[in-house]
């Protein structure tokens, strides 16, 4: 199994996207998703989704840090293809169809503090595109993975997670990095 940050799109009467870590190999993809979210409801209810890889920092951000569990879409119905019901990214490299086989709610005590979780083990059915993505050496995407705990992180962790993207956005000059910079400043 190799390990991949990407978009997964899941629906159930509304299209939720989230930007995930995923370990996947030739026919499963597992992946663990924080509780409460739409994602972990849409799976346990609808069973199929798709899992994207992109080379697009900027639609990472919109998968990793805009919308969640509101009624806002992270992405635009624009920015989607819908192929039978599922839908994935129009910027997708590669698409995975899947379906999920096996889920378990876990709870889980780590650096960030403790989390519900529900793990998830799907069956790729197939998939479409090249392997061309970005992953966690891109700092830009490095720095979105920390940011999503940082909505469920207690005050110490969040100056910490803070400090680490301060560190890296002083490097950065791109709309993602601005982007990122003002989700921050919002938060704050």
């Amino acid at each position: 199994m190799v390990h991949r940050e990407g978009i997964l799109v899941s629906t159930d009467g509304w299209v939720n996207t989230a930007a995930m870590g995923a370990d996947v190999d030739e026919d499963l993809i597992r992946f663990r998703i924080f509780r409460p979210s739409d994602t972990a409801y849409n799976l346990k209810e609808k069973k199929e989704f798709t899992f994207s890889l992109t080379d697009d920092p900027m639609l990472f951000y919109k998968a990793a840090l805009t919308g969640h569990n509101t009624q806002e879409p992270e992405l635009e119905e624009d920015e989607l293809i819908d192929e039978d019901g599922l839908y994935y990214p129009k910027k997708a490299t590669r698409v995975y169809f899947c379906r999920v086989i096996s889920t378990e709610d876990i709870s889980i005590k780590d650096t960030y503090g403790s989390a519900e979780i529900l793990t998830v083990e799907a069956r790729i059915l197939r998939h479409t595109g090249e392997a061309d993505f970005i992953g966690r050496e891109n700092p830009l995407v490095d720095i979105m993975v920390h940011l999503t705990r940082y909505i469920i992180s207690d005050d110490d962790k969040k100056e910490a997670i803070e400090g680490y993207v301060k560190s890296i956005l002083e490097k950065e000059d791109s709309p993602t990095a601005e982007k990122i910079a003002q989700w921050m400043e919002e938060r704050r």
